[in-house]
């Protein structure tokens, strides 16, 4: 089996964890309306909007009405660099065994986020 970024841990243990970090957080918003939820995909399309979603969402007044700046140059890891969706490359890198192991482990979480692939088993 292939190895998560960094070779520490089994991809399919990986996919177990976002699987289960993913179920315990739905749980625990269970029956609450107050929630939103954002994803990844739509925040690095369009940060800016999304960002204002947010603060309207929780009734905030921002002080940033355009996020460009702060969108433009996100710090993290020691890299500073404008929010962007790495999916695309970070998938190009696994391998058709690693696709499969995640999706074993962690298919019923993709489908609720729509994420397996055309044709995958469920």
């Amino acid at each position: 089996e292939g190895k998560a970024p960094g070779g520490q841990y089994p991809i399919s243990d990986c996919a177990r964890q976002w699987a289960v970090s993913n179920q315990m957080i739905r749980q625990s918003l269970d029956g609450y309306s107050g929630a939103l939820t954002v994803y990844y995909e739509d925040l690095t399309a369009n940060p800016e909007y999304q960002l204002n979603w947010i603060v309207d969402f929780l009734g905030l007044e921002s002080t940033d009405q355009n996020w460009t700046k702060t969108v433009s140059g996100v710090r993290v890891h020691g890299k500073t660099a404008p929010i962007r969706n790495q999916n695309p490359e970070s998938l190009d890198r696994l391998s058709f065994d690693d696709l499969e192991s995640i999706e074993a482990t962690a298919g019923e979480e993709l489908q609720y986020y729509g994420y397996l692939r055309h044709g995958a088993a469920s």
